[in-house]
């Protein structure tokens, strides 16, 4: 009885451990080449921000030597997304990225799941209001397997006092 106990608690440790070690990038974004104000590893078909509303960040970038600025000061929301990827049911995905600047910021999924018009349920907003980057991280679960997935970064209320949102490294494993 006491064997057994110990592989169980054993095999327990080892299950708990084993999604931490299969965690594997899924996309990844660090905001370095652009073409003209579109960053070359974003602005998926989802994308609702405006044009001029996202910008490069050649000032302290949290790493190399760009970043993305965005821009949207009004009270509804709007979205940068990645290039379609392919997520699969039942996985939960982790968005991480570095942030500064004064501005709300959340993240969500498009993966034409049959509710929310293919979206899923937005995360709570990140409240910003920093000139120095902080590393952030949020989950989302896709609801089916899709190979035209978009992950999103979503703003509302940003504020030019500290350059509106400014994120850089956008990291996404599964």
């Amino acid at each position: 009885m006491f064997i057994m106990r110990h592989f169980l608690i054993f095999l327990t440790l080892i299950a708990a451990s084993l999604p931490a070690l299969s965690q594997t990038s899924v996309y990844s974004c660090d905001f370095e080449t652009w073409t003209g104000n579109v960053p070359d590893c974003m602005v998926g078909t989802k994308t609702s921000l405006e044009a001029d509303s996202i910008q490069p960040f050649l000032t302290n970038a949290s790493y190399g030597m760009w970043a993305c600025q965005l821009i949207n000061r009004e009270s509804g929301h709007r979205r940068l997304t990645t290039h379609p990827v392919t997520v699969y049911s039942g996985i939960t995905y982790t968005i991480g990225f570095w942030v500064k600047g004064h501005g709300n910021i959340r993240t969500g999924l498009y993966d034409s799941r049959v509710s929310g018009s293919g979206y899923a349920p937005y995360n709570a907003y990140i409240q910003v209001n920093s000139n120095t980057f902080t590393y952030q991280t949020q989950t989302i679960t896709a609801a089916k397997d899709f190979s035209a997935a978009e992950f999103i970064l979503s703003v509302q209320y940003t504020n030019p006092d500290k350059g509106h949102i400014i994120v850089d490294d956008l990291e996404i494993t599964g």
